[in-house]
């Protein structure tokens, strides 16, 4: 996936990834974005698939999000301390 081009490389997954489960296909797309360790990214891409297409992570997604939100409030931390 194409993360140095984010809104062209989610795009292209939710046309080309066929899987009848939109949750499930957040799923697989969010963790892509993890492996690439694009927090901000994540966090978007996860709160733009609840708000705007109105689609039920499990409760797990909602777990990981809330740690993923701690990894970049701890990132912005350590960089406000140097």
């Amino acid at each position: 996936m194409a993360l140095d081009q984010p809104k062209e490389g989610i795009a292209y997954f939710q046309i080309h990834y066929k899987e009848k489960d939109p949750e499930i296909a957040l799923y697989v797309l969010l963790r892509l974005i993890e492996q690439e360790q694009r927090w901000d990214l994540w966090i978007s891409t996860y709160d733009q698939a609840v708000k705007e297409r109105g689609i039920k992570p499990r409760e797990a997604l909602g777990r990981s999000r809330s740690e993923v939100q701690e990894k970049l409030i701890g990132r912005t931390t350590a960089r406000d301390t140097h």
